[in-house]
């Protein structure tokens, strides 16, 4: 097990990650290349600065904020059913999702300020 981090704070994810734990077999190494080629624009345009500035303000809701540390606490405990799996394995990819996405945004925003 290994609990996942956030460098961001403020954005809600910090709360989330900063609660979970998880296998780090549960996303396959090939769907973050998928997420990675589909940010960074390999099939299509980048990110836009204006959908990147914008990307950076989404955090998770309280609820979501909230049912993610019910399931990490049940699934520290070994009390998760495999229906509670499953959905706190859906809040880890959303959430890596949102890390990949954020850090490529303020990627493109720092490119985007420094060719200015």
């Amino acid at each position: 097990m290994r609990e996942v981090q956030m460098r961001r704070s403020g954005s809600g994810m910090n709360a989330i990650h900063s609660a979970l734990k998880y296998n780090h077999h549960m996303v396959a190494p090939i769907e973050g290349d998928v997420l990675n080629r589909l940010i960074t624009g390999n099939n299509g345009p980048p990110l836009s600065p204006e959908l990147a500035r914008n990307v950076l303000t989404w955090p998770f809701a309280d609820i979501d904020q909230v049912r993610v540390s019910e399931l990490s606490a049940k699934s520290r405990a070994g009390t998760l059913w495999p229906d509670e799996t499953g959905q706190l394995d859906w809040y880890l990819l959303l959430g890596d999702f949102l890390t990949i996405f954020q850090s490529k945004a303020r990627a493109i925003l720092q490119q985007n300020s420094a060719s200015v």
